[in-house]
């Protein structure tokens, strides 16, 4: 399974052993364990880490992240993004349309506050 639309993920995502979860460009994403052992490998990254229930990873690159069940019984996890990293993400983009928004008031010949 393949994802890039994770930082709103509420409900528990589960993996069975062996079965694997990719995501990509996923920095500042915070994968959560809640059940089993999680297996995670991010490429450029030294070493791969492996999570217990209770325990979290934040990815601090922007390399694939393979996240992969590693206990018989069931795996579980959940993926969310802290509200300063979404906003700090956002922020070229909100600059980029206030630009935008400024230069269509100019060509109209109107001034915004």
């Amino acid at each position: 399974m393949t994802t890039s639309h994770y930082c709103l993920q509420l409900k528990p995502i589960p993996l069975a052993d062996g079965e694997t979860l990719v995501l990509e460009d996923a920095q500042g994403v915070v994968i959560d364990a809640t059940r089993g052992l999680l297996w995670v490998t991010v490429t450029g990254e030294p070493g791969d880490v492996f999570l217990a229930p209770g325990q979290s990873y934040c990815v601090m690159g922007r390399g694939r992240v393979v996240i992969e069940g590693a206990t018989k019984s069931l795996n579980e996890l959940r993926l969310h993004c802290p509200a300063a990293f979404l906003a700090a993400r956002a922020r070229p983009f909100l600059d980029r349309m206030r630009t935008c928004t400024l230069t269509t008031a100019l060509r109209w010949g109107r001034t915004t506050a």
